[in-house]
């Protein structure tokens, strides 16, 4: 898909990495720019039996690595001369580390007039806070992110870095978008993503909940929706998530509940009832197996699934059936990327050492 695309990384952590793993995932080949000591991420998190970083691992395989002195002339120099031939510069430093170090859009865009260039930052560059330093669970708080999740008074993230993550995913789609108007065009771009906006962007959902209701607060509610009847419920096993988004989902839903019937014309209708029908729900749920309740929600059409733990999801024949996650040659386990394209395609799982393929790209 990108293979006759290059991409130059200065990138640490999460966001930025994330973004050009992506990239390689879709072809193209990916360049990592490390400082001698290499990235931070390397010595955060769970060790593999390779004694890399788990963290790392993860946002980082099928990429090369060259490691940078940046007061070392020799060293930029010859950097000077490998920026010149690549289409993708992506870094998440500061900007004013970025000017020091002369990886920022006006020294790149010096060397390689069409280069797609792309700034991921906690706050947006050319705002007063651009230079403000910022980490996932930073964002999730300042979004407004942590004051939904959980129950109580307690702020609770979200356990995976979403929004690291979501900060990538955003990057390289800009990036592919980017490319495609440089093939009409010939002309680069100079992208500017914000950690802070990815993070209200993704709930955007919520926040458009929030307008429409006068900007006031909305209420905290755990595993419930706004908006839908869908929360998590005990079975006599476990836990099950059990969803009604339509009206005809909950129709068929109550001949089998010991409730009153409901009788209403639209799907907005049932709220006045909500209490009575989250109550009902976690009756039935209550009193059967979990297997068995799915089971029979299955056969009615309700969407509904179990709360697994980790070592469950890898037993699960639904994560089976998906491939989703996989084993390499050599015994390591991965995670694919969430879709699939016809034909043959063969991904690089090989994570590199710092500064392995400095001989390759900077003799």
């Amino acid at each position: 898909m990108l293979n006759n695309i290059r991409v130059l990384e200065f990138g640490s952590m999460i966001s930025a990495p994330f973004a050009t793993y992506l990239l390689s995932d879709l072809g193209a080949e990916v360049i990592k720019v490390e400082p001698l000591n290499g990235d931070p991420l390397r010595y955060m998190s769970n060790r593999t039996k390779d004694n890399s970083s788990a963290f790392f691992e993860s946002v980082n395989r099928g990429k090369s690595s060259i490691s940078i002195d940046f007061n070392n002339e020799h060293d930029v120099s010859k950097l000077s001369m490998l920026i010149s031939t690549v289409d993708i510069v992506v870094h998440n430093y500061l900007p004013k580390t970025a000017k020091i170090l002369k990886i920022d859009y006006e020294h790149i865009f010096e060397l390689n007039p069409t280069v797609i260039y792309i700034s991921v930052n906690g706050f947006g560059s050319n705002t007063p806070n651009g230079n403000k330093p910022g980490l996932d669970m930073v964002f999730q708080g300042l979004s407004g992110m942590m004051s939904m999740t959980g129950e109580g008074d307690t702020p609770i993230r979200t356990p995976s870095p979403i929004i690291d993550l979501s900060t990538g995913l955003y990057c390289a789609l800009a990036a592919t978008a980017a490319l495609n108007k440089r093939t009409s065009s010939n002309q680069g771009s100079n992208i500017d993503i914000s950690m802070l906006n990815t993070a209200i962007a993704m709930q955007s959902p919520l926040f458009h909940q929030f307008f429409s209701n006068n900007s006031a607060n909305l209420e905290k509610k755990g595993n419930r929706s706004h908006g839908s009847f869908t929360n998590c419920y005990s079975s006599k096993d476990g836990y099950v998530n059990i969803s009604i988004t339509k009206l005809s989902q909950w129709n068929r839903l109550q001949n089998i509940l010991e409730v009153i019937p409901i009788d209403v014309k639209s799907y907005s209708e049932l709220f006045e009832y909500e209490s009575t029908i989250f109550n009902a729900i976690a009756k039935y749920a209550a009193g059967m197996k979990t297997d068995r309740l799915i089971s029979e929600l299955e056969n009615i059409g309700i969407p509904s699934g179990a709360v697994l733990e980790y070592d469950e999801v890898m037993k699960s024949t639904y994560v089976r059936d998906t491939r989703c996650i996989y084993k390499t040659s050599d015994g390591d386990m991965h995670i694919n990327q969430p879709y699939y394209y016809s034909g043959k395609s063969t991904k690089n799982t090989y994570t590199p050492l710092i500064g392995e393929h400095n001989e390759k790209y900077i003799p």
